[in-house]
């Protein structure tokens, strides 16, 4: 089934629901959107201590090459598709 003919049903439900269904229905979207926040504000975090993380890693002189980089993700890639057969 679609999603817009689901947001439809769900639409002409809501538009007759009852106290009940509808006091649900909102604690549930509350809920989702609480989530929703909670998990984009862990992601910004984690993104920030990573950025933090490389930036330190960089003073202390913990860089390889692009060239080196190119070698390891090679090899990398070789033993993914080996590990995949």
């Amino acid at each position: 089934m679609k999603s817009s003919t689901v947001r439809r049903e769900i639409h002409e439900y809501v538009d007759r629901a009852d106290e009940r269904f509808l006091a649900l229905v909102h604690s549930m979207v509350q809920a989702e959107k609480k989530n929703r926040s909670q998990s984009e504000n862990l992601q910004k975090l984690e993104m920030i201590r990573r950025a933090e993380q490389s930036e330190k890693e960089i003073t202390e002189g913990k860089t390889i090459s692009a060239e080196q980089f190119n070698t390891d993700f090679q090899q990398w890639k070789k033993e993914k598709r080996l590990s995949t057969k």
